[in-house]
């Protein structure tokens, strides 16, 4: 953009080919006297580099050259002398200067003096376009490129709206005098279970979640991106609810799981046998996690980590009758989770060793993701689904049928795999030919769109 204004503005100018080459300017020479008063201003002469007739610029309503003897090319716009009584008169070409009664005088002015002013007199020399063209390019240069990211929020704008806990009104929750419960521990930090005590309203339990301390002097950046995800899906029950931020690097959720014995269960854990859960109830906790991964799929996110140990199974054990109270599916741990657009999207790219762990310790990433060959989405959260319906179904007896539906979840291909409404289509149809329960719309209270 920048070479095609500066080659339109020298053709404009001086009316040679912006190929070639600038040359300097001839040595300016005092203008010759006209013969007469009558002779126009500027008229061509035999000693001009240009032949008479020749048009300057490409414009087609440009005047034609007018090179005063021995000087350097220039242009006028407006009255040479200063004024405004130019005549442009019908027939008259634009731009044109026409004799004012005051040739002689104009003549003898020194070309080198002549101002350089909006309507009024401007000269323009070979040498005035090189320097112009420096400037172009030194202001270009400096200029920022054009970003099309947002700015950059504030530690204050991120964590608007966030309740904040003050460490004083937290204390470590202990089955044992002296001994911290540690809820989870990973990689990227530790979750403890402590107890938040608040004013005129008692206390309750929360996970505490810290992260690793990172480089930066603001919030730890995973934190941000778990509370956000945490937000996206906050009217959804399936997922525990953000208490509070409690420093740079520590946020407090619910705490799911019995608060008497201050015990969670995951699938993993109830895959051993303990407690004993019913069919119906195993059908209802899948149909908990298909509904919540769903809910998370239309707030733009993928939970990317589905697996065993990040379902949890819960009661509600306010009912006048808890043994009446059913099994409930919670999915937890959002630290993977990332947005289905923008910068997460991205693929991995792994050496042979990092494969060989994932293939080995990571049986819920789909190939596809550890190859490289497709970004974590919708279609890889499916994947993780059917590997923990397939643990589910091989454990538990009497679900072994079920296995062929969570295969269809976890084949090669990720366009072959079910959507997410399809699946629980097919959920509801196989509970009911073999166990004669169907899910009521009392057990679709989320009122979740799948997909």
């Amino acid at each position: 953009m920048l070479l095609t204004r500066l080659a339109s503005f020298f053709t404009c100018c001086t009316g040679k080919n912006s190929c070639q080459t600038l040359g300097k300017s001839r040595a300016s020479e005092p203008p010759q006297k006209a013969d007469d008063e009558d002779r126009e201003l500027g008229q061509t002469t035999a000693t001009s580099s240009r032949p008479p007739g020749e048009k300057v610029g490409c414009c087609p309503c440009t005047r034609q050259a007018t090179v005063a003897p021995g000087t350097p090319r220039m242009f006028w716009v407006g009255s040479r002398d200063g004024s405004e009584d130019t005549d442009t008169s019908a027939g008259s070409s634009m731009g044109q200067v026409l004799p004012t009664g005051r040739g002689n005088s104009l003549q003898e002015q020194d070309y080198k003096n002549l101002k350089t002013v909006a309507h009024k007199q401007t000269v323009v020399t070979e040498e005035d376009i090189r320097k112009t063209a420096f400037e172009l390019l030194q202001n270009s240069s400096q200029s920022k490129p054009h970003s099309k990211t947002s700015p950059k929020l504030n530690d204050e704008d991120i964590l608007t709206g966030i309740p904040t806990i003050d460490e004083k009104n937290l204390r470590p929750a202990c089955k044992e005098p002296g001994r911290p419960t540690i809820l989870g521990r990973g990689q990227s930090g530790v979750v403890r279970l402590m107890r938040l005590r608040r004013p005129e309203r008692g206390s309750k339990l929360v996970a505490v979640k810290r992260l690793m301390l990172g480089t930066c002097s603001g919030p730890h950046p995973a934190m941000i991106k778990e509370i956000r995800a945490l937000q996206a899906v906050e009217n959804c029950s399936i997922f525990p609810k953000l208490v509070g931020v409690i420093t740079k690097q520590t946020f407090a959720q619910e705490f799911v799981g019995n608060p008497k014995s201050m015990v969670t269960l995951s699938i993993f854990k109830a895959l051993r046998g303990k407690p004993p859960i019913s069919v119906e109830h195993w059908v209802l906790i899948i149909h908990d996690v298909i509904t919540g991964i769903s809910a998370l799929h239309q707030s733009g996110w993928a939970h990317c980590d589905i697996q065993s140990n990040n379902v949890l199974l819960w009661k509600d054990r306010s009912q006048s009758d808890p043994t009446e109270a059913r099994w409930q599916g919670r999915i937890i741990d959002l630290g993977n989770a990332k947005r289905l657009t923008g910068p997460d999207r991205y693929c991995l790219d792994l050496t042979l060793s990092e494969k060989a762990a994932y293939y080995r310790d990571c049986r819920h990433i789909p190939a596809e993701i550890v190859e490289g060959l497709e970004p974590y989405g919708v279609r890889s959260d499916i994947y993780s689904l059917g590997v923990l319906m397939q643990d589910i179904a091989r454990q538990i007896p009497g679900m072994f049928e079920l296995i062929p539906l969570a295969d269809t979840c976890t084949v090669a291909n990720p366009d072959e795999r079910p959507t997410l409404r399809t699946l629980l289509k097919e959920l509801n149809v196989w509970c009911q030919d073999h166990t004669g329960f169907r899910f009521s719309p009392v057990e679709k209270k989320w009122n979740v769109a799948y997909v």
